[in-house]
Order: structure tokens, then sequence, then C-alpha cells
């Protein structure tokens, strides 16, 4: 029963954050939203901000088990990359355009709650490290050209596809995400094969 309280406030919280924003959102709305009292609410989450930050936590623990587990099979690297990039992309459809305005909502917070801009660092960092492993590899397999740095290399990557959502969740911007998908993989590989 505990359990199942504190996760409709944790998507209770997810819903008004995405909707209202950080700022705007109060714990009375969040207690409201969750259908609980205000004083089960901080029975739970001492703050508003401890609350913003586990829901961060555990968003990007889910997303990061899902590119370890992938980027730990024995695939070619395009069909990993395609994997990833499905995977991400399988966050952002109609439905779920409300995660991404959450991700938006996280990173304008960052700069002003020290204890979710450490976690963002570790955890970005955390990504840019597997992918540029991922790549070093595919290197060493001679699957992918040598003279690109890996770690600039994880950093465009990451940089594409957050831009991708921030378009998507803030303008409003409407993809064919397929033909994306198919356009940035077809791009990437032709510019990262190994050269004669």
């Amino acid at each position: 029963m505990a359990e199942v309280t504190r996760e409709k406030i944790i998507e209770a919280a997810a819903k008004c954050f995405s909707e209202r924003g950080y700022t705007k959102t109060t714990m009375d709305k969040i207690a409201e939203e969750a259908g609980v009292s205000k004083g089960t609410l901080y029975w739970y989450f001492k703050s508003k901000e401890e609350l913003f930050v586990e829901l961060k936590e555990r968003q990007i623990s889910k997303v990061l088990k899902q590119l370890e587990n992938l980027f730990a099979q024995k695939k070619a690297f395009n069909i990993k990359l395609m994997r990833a990039i499905s995977t991400y992309f399988s966050y952002l459809v109609p439905e779920k355009r409300e995660v991404a305005r959450l991700n938006v909502e996280f990173l304008s917070e960052a700069p002003k709650i020290p204890r979710l801009n450490r976690m963002l660092k570790r955890q970005y960092q955390r990504v840019l490290d597997l992918i540029r492993s991922t790549i070093e590899k595919a290197m060493e397999r001679g699957e992918l050209r040598k003279d690109i740095d890996p770690g600039t290399l994880s950093m465009i990557l990451l940089a594409m596809l957050d831009g991708l959502e921030l378009h998507w969740a803030v303008l409003g911007v409407d993809f064919d995400w397929e033909k994306v998908k198919e356009t940035l993989l077809d791009v990437l590989m032709k510019g990262l094969e190994p050269r004669e």
C-alpha cells in the first residue's frame, strides 16, 4: 500500500510539473492530483525539490539501464545505434509530449537546484561514457573510421537527440519520427564508415 501511494504521488507530480512547471506547482496541487492529504505527501517527500529530483533520478535510471543493456549486446554498431535511437524516440510520441516537456523543465531548473544540477551532470557523463566506449569498441573492430574523436562524437549524438526533443516539446513541431530515424542513421553511418 505504501509503495502504491508513493507511485501515485510521483505520477501526480510528473503531471503537475509538466503542465505547470516547477515554479508554479505547489505541494497542495500535487496532493490534490494524487488524491492524498498534504500530511501524507509530506510523509513521503519533505519538499517539492526532493520530489522533483527523485522524479528525474528515476527517469534517468530507467533510460540508463536500457542503454547499458542495449550497448552490452554483441551486435554491430549500426544496429546498436538504430536501437538506441528507436528507444529514445519511443518516448517521443504524441501521448508522451508531457514527458519531453518535463525534461525541458528539469534542464531549465537545474542551475537553481544544486542537487539536481550535480545529479544531471553525473548522469550526463555516464551516458556520454557509455556511448564513447561503445564507439571506441566499434572503431577497434573496424566498423567505424578511426580519425573521429569518440568523445566529441558522443556529445554530438546526444545534442542532436536533445535538440529534436526540445523542438518537439517546446515549439510543438511534429516530426515523422520514422523518417527522422532513417535519415539520421543513413547520414551518420555513411559519415562514420571506414574510408579506403
